[in-house]
């Protein structure tokens, strides 16, 4: 079965350039510039990781990975955050993700962090979307 990816940000160059990458090395990818309702986006899609660009338009994406990592149903899913802001390196533990990438970034190393956190998650993602 396929991994699905959850891209979020608000560069449409980026998105276009990850959705073609990631789609070419089999991952089933919603990319999107922005959100109302992550949870319920997670809900629907079901990923099995989040890829969050940390400035976004009207909320950051430490915020965002906030939500997830503070709901008991989808906590285990990894997150990842990326930014061009070396600033930003500082709060990949403020926010719990599970990876924090600073941009630009390689795609193929990218690909190996993502398949990584992915196979070490797949077990615990079983159970949240059987339950």
């Amino acid at each position: 079965m396929k991994s699905k990816i959850l891209i979020i940000d608000d560069d449409d160059a980026v998105l276009d350039i990850l959705n073609e990458w990631f789609s070419e090395e089999g991952f089933i990818v919603k990319a999107l510039s922005e959100t109302n309702n992550l949870l319920d986006l997670i809900k629907k899609f079901k990923p099995n990781l989040v890829l969050l660009d940390y400035q976004l338009k009207d909320v950051n994406g430490g915020r965002l990975c906030q939500q997830i990592k503070s709901n008991n149903k989808y906590n285990k899913i990894p997150v990842v955050i990326f930014s061009a802001f070396p600033e930003s390196l500082l709060l990949p533990s403020l926010y719990q993700c599970d990876l924090f990438v600073e941009k630009p970034f390689d795609l193929y190393l990218l690909t190996q962090q993502f398949n990584t956190l992915i196979s070490a998650s797949n077990v615990v993602e079983l159970n949240i979307w059987l339950n």
